[in-house]
């Protein structure tokens, strides 16, 4: 591994940097043209191997960074929630198609360090991250602090994280383009990040779909983050 490769590696690492909203555009400003809805069923076995096919049900769930907003559909239909509304930066990632299928279900551009300016004041039962609080290393406290605002007391944030722990993830990870906001962001980097942000009952746990062999942080591609809103 050269020098310049091996500064990239290390850099993975660093909790030190300014997130830029600019650079995940640039990231996510190509992709495919065709945004029209795809199964989402395979989706089963992620939940059930972490946290449970039933963890949704009847709740209202916030899907921040959406991206294509297949999870959010999964949640919406196969999850039994209440209500969804999936948050993503970048209109044409979406795959509006989900909505017109599914009356739970809407989804909304905007910042997650403004989600204010796209929902208001409204809370949730559920905020759900799939893949996205590695992208806010430089700036974790304050972007959980500002989704927290969007948390009823007592409300539940759920994350599912890439595991680089697991010398296949690190290496998978390492060979794909990414966004320069991206980087490793380890199960206690995070819990300490939700404990600052004021977030109790914080749990971490390993998984690979519904692969009981796979729970541990050598063979598990994900670990999945649960945490309370503590009340004031």
């Amino acid at each position: 591994m050269g020098d310049i490769n091996m500064k990239k590696f290390l850099s993975l690492f660093s909790s030190r940097g300014v997130y830029s909203v600019e650079k995940e555009n640039e990231y996510y400003r190509g992709g495919k043209a065709d945004r029209s809805a795809i199964d989402y069923r395979h989706l089963d076995k992620y939940v059930d191997g972490s946290i449970g096919l039933d963890f949704f049900q009847g709740k209202s769930v916030l899907d921040v960074g959406a991206g294509e907003g297949v999870y959010s559909a999964w949640i919406a239909d196969r999850g039994a929630a209440k209500r969804v509304v999936g948050l993503e930066l970048t209109e044409h990632r979406i795959r509006r198609e989900y909505e017109e299928k599914l009356a739970n279900l809407k989804f909304v551009c905007g910042d997650i360090f403004n989600i204010g300016d796209s929902l208001g004041t409204e809370q949730f039962d559920v905020v759900f991250l799939n893949l996205v609080l590695h992208h806010l290393r430089f700036d974790l406290i304050r972007a959980i602090q500002t989704m927290g605002e969007h948390l009823r007391t007592g409300g539940i944030l759920v994350a599912f994280e890439p595991n680089f722990y697991s010398p296949f993830s690190l290496v998978a990870h390492m060979l794909h383009e990414r966004s320069a906001n991206e980087g490793f962001l380890s199960p206690h980097r995070a819990a300490a990040a939700l404990s600052s942000a004021g977030f109790s009952n914080i749990k971490t746990g390993y998984f690979w779909r519904d692969r009981p062999w796979a729970k541990n942080p050598i063979l598990a591609s994900s670990i999945w983050i649960i945490a309370q809103k503590s009340g004031k």
